[in-house]
């Protein structure tokens, strides 16, 4: 597929779901840049990646979701570019709090590949 001009960075500590993400994403002309930890995500940001959205995992080894946010609000990187927060966290209450928190919607894992590109 052609690419569609539009970069994001999937955050995400699991080698299987950044492998979905890429493969569903690259399928639909997305670049997809990649980080294993909130840091590597907010030190990629910090170091001029330039990326259209962000599809950040609310759980990570080295600080959770929120954390990062707070670290992209902090430099300046939180709008754009967009972030959606993604979990397999069924709790019904996150929904608000990411969006409270900053993020532009909010994805629960296991999600089906023609959603994901909606």
């Amino acid at each position: 597929m052609e690419n569609n001009g539009k970069s994001l960075l999937v955050v995400d500590d699991e080698p299987d779901i950044r492998f979905l993400l890429r493969l569903t994403l690259e399928r639909e002309g997305y670049v997809v840049n990649e980080a294993t930890t909130g840091g590597e995500a907010v030190d990629m940001l910090d170091d001029g990646v330039e990326v259209d959205l962000v599809l950040l995992d609310l759980n990570l080894p080295d600080m959770n979701g929120f954390g990062v946010l707070r670290c992209l609000r902090h430099a300046g990187n939180i709008d754009p570019p967009a972030v959606f927060m993604i979990t397999a966290d069924a709790d019904p209450d996150l929904p608000e709090r990411a969006i409270a928190a900053g993020c532009k919607g909010f994805i629960l894992k296991g999600i089906s590949p023609v959603e994901l590109t909606r």
